[in-house]
């Protein structure tokens, strides 16, 4: 069996999850810097690229010092630096599926805790708390 094949399995698992994420907090991933969506497209984008670069460093030089190798036969020969370019399906993975878990088992937790919801806008959006703190309420205090 070869690297690729395995990755196919899962990123296929990833892709899964991520419309499972989607249709669990009926927003889209979008360019959205409000805070408001379930996960932000921009936040995914900029993740992905860090840790693309930083698995393009490091898994170059634990191949380079000898950690790790691959056997050749088990790559498809596309190599970055001495990285097989296998060896991004991992990131790719990480980037889509943990957004994909928090979202669905987050809204998951919290109805199983019988937490309320947040309440959403028209859109879709939760609402988003008022960033004023509210006045401390002496002893006794209770709203009618």
């Amino acid at each position: 069996m070869t690297y690729t094949l395995v990755n196919l399995v899962f990123l296929a698992v990833a892709v899964g999850l991520l419309v499972a994420a989607i249709r669990v907090s009926r927003t889209s991933f979008r360019a959205d810097t409000s805070g408001t969506a379930g996960v932000s497209g921009v936040a995914l984008l900029v993740t992905a690229v860090l840790l693309v670069v930083l698995t393009l460093v490091f898994n170059n030089l634990m191949i380079a010092a000898g950690f790790v190798d691959y056997g050749h036969a088990q790559t498809s020969g596309i190599r970055i630096g001495v990285m097989p370019v296998e060896d991004l399906a991992y990131t790719v993975f990480a980037v889509l599926a943990l957004p994909a878990l928090w979202t669905v088992l987050g809204n998951r937790s919290a109805a199983l805790s019988g937490t309320p919801a947040p309440e959403r806008r028209e859109s879709g959006a939760p609402r988003r708390r008022s960033s004023t703190p509210e006045a401390p309420r002496a002893a006794g205090d209770h709203d009618a």
